[in-house]
């Protein structure tokens, strides 16, 4: 196979197509990284949000505890959980097995994120959600569904999902730089809040590649994972839809499969990592369109490349890929600070100066944004990171259009997420307009100071 060939052709489509905007590729086989990018301003193997991917992973961690004899598939779900059932609840629960939940079946009706964010106890409101159809019957894609195989994970062990994959998995694949968010009630967001390197990302491809071993060690069984790899339900809801072609409609356990039977694992806005023709293929994106991205994975990484290239020409093609949109050439002093009312980032005032931005929250907590004229460093901020405010590294591209404007675009390097913060100077006020791109859960605000 001529990976130089199929990754340059890969790269072509992509990065020429607007409805996809890639921050990394990674490409290897069975024991070897055989390519590696990541674009400016991202971090190389700097965390990223992996989002649903993390389903995947808990999926792993329900396949431990198969293999290990502790739970059974075909196991109802209601015997874990006698305290957290409310009194009148839906009696469908009652034939809702792991396995189920695992295939998005469980007949949940619907999730709303926002309820989980005012919720104390997902696994509760996840039994007080509404279920419309008989479990097995039909498939609705919820990320409570595949909490609740967290929280199974955490009442037959005694300890977050986070613990038994950083046991089995992490530390067996030499992964360190991850975090994992916690659900209100302690357990591991199951079906997301993973963010993990690219390296790491790999490592996991690998070990599914491998069958369930890495390094010679086995991990997890070849016969759960050729389950959870395999079509087990119908995404009813894709079939004879043009616009899933490639990206098909079969689903394993949390593990989507293609119509070539090769299989991935999928978070929100491109973040993915594919098993495919013996290799594993894993992309960081800002925002992407699946079935493009997809189309372009299989019609490229086959043994017959698409397009020839040497590994120069490759190597030229990468030297000018960059996502860091270009800065003013304009510098304006201001040294000014303004009050402001209730926001969605609780922030308080906002000052200037020669040299950056500095944002004062209603805790008195401070975060500086750097002008970084010559876009050579990074810096920290409070921002939504899933569902939380979460300091995270960001980079700045500063625009000052003239001396009454000043935007602002902060990429926030673990995330997708890339907001512009558009400051708009009159003789009194200051017009504070903020928005961002890539997020489910922040909408942004206008607003004038005080």
């Amino acid at each position: 196979m001529d990976i130089i060939s199929n990754v340059y052709g890969f790269l072509k489509d992509v990065m020429q197509d607007p409805e996809i905007s890639l921050i990394g590729l990674s490409v290897a086989d069975k024991d070897t990284v055989l390519f590696d990018h990541k674009l400016k301003p991202y971090i190389k193997n700097g965390k990223q949000l992996v989002f649903s991917i993390t389903k995947s992973v808990t999926s792993l961690g329900i396949g431990i505890l198969y293999d290990q004899g502790l739970i059974g598939l075909d196991d109802p779900i209601v015997k874990y959980f006698k305290e957290e059932l409310p009194l009148n609840y839906d009696r469908k629960i009652n034939d809702i097995t792991i396995r189920h939940l695992l295939t998005m079946s469980s007949g949940i009706d619907s999730e709303n994120i926002f309820e989980m964010l005012r919720s104390t106890d997902w696994r509760k409101l996840y039994f007080n959600s509404k279920f419309t159809a008989i479990p097995g019957t039909f498939y609705k894609y919820s990320s409570i569904t595949t909490h609740m195989l967290s929280a199974i994970v955490s009442k037959v062990t005694n300890k977050p999902l986070e613990e038994l994959i950083k046991t089995h998995i992490f530390d067996v694949l030499d992964i360190k730089n991850y975090s994992w968010e916690m659900a209100p009630e302690g357990t591991s967001f199951g079906g997301f809040g993973l963010s993990l390197d690219e390296s790491s990302l790999v490592k996991l491809g690998q070990l599914l590649l491998n069958e369930g071993t890495y390094l010679g060690k086995r991990v997890v069984s070849k016969a759960y994972l050729d389950l959870a790899t395999a079509p087990q339900v119908i995404k009813q809801d894709y079939v004879n839809n043009p616009n899933t072609v490639s990206i098909g409609y079969q689903y394993g356990f949390q593990f989507h499969v293609s119509p070539n039977l090769s299989y991935r694992a999928d978070g929100a806005f491109g973040q993915i990592i594919v098993i495919y023709n013996n290799l594993v293929i894993v992309t960081l994106s800002q925002y992407a369109n699946y079935e493009h991205l997809y189309a372009y994975v299989y019609k490229h990484f086959n043994n017959q490349p698409v397009i020839k290239a040497r590994k120069e020409v490759l190597n030229d093609y990468l030297k000018d890929l960059s996502l860091i949109s270009k800065g003013s050439e304009l510098k304006v002093i201001k040294n000014e600070s303004y009050l402001l009312p209730d926001n969605e980032l609780n922030i308080k005032k906002v000052s200037f100066n020669k040299d950056h931005v500095k944002f004062t929250y209603l805790d008195h907590k401070e975060d500086i944004f750097d002008f970084n004229y010559d876009q050579k460093s990074y810096g920290n901020s409070l921002f939504i990171k899933d569902l939380y405010l979460r300091y995270q590294p960001h980079f700045v591209v500063t625009n000052w259009v003239d001396a009454s404007k000043l935007i602002l675009k902060v990429y926030y390097v673990e995330t997708p997420a890339v907001a512009t913060y558009t400051f708009k100077f009159d003789a009194k006020f200051l017009e504070f307009d903020s928005k961002v791109a890539c997020h489910f859960i922040y909408q942004g605000f206008n607003i004038k100071s005080l």
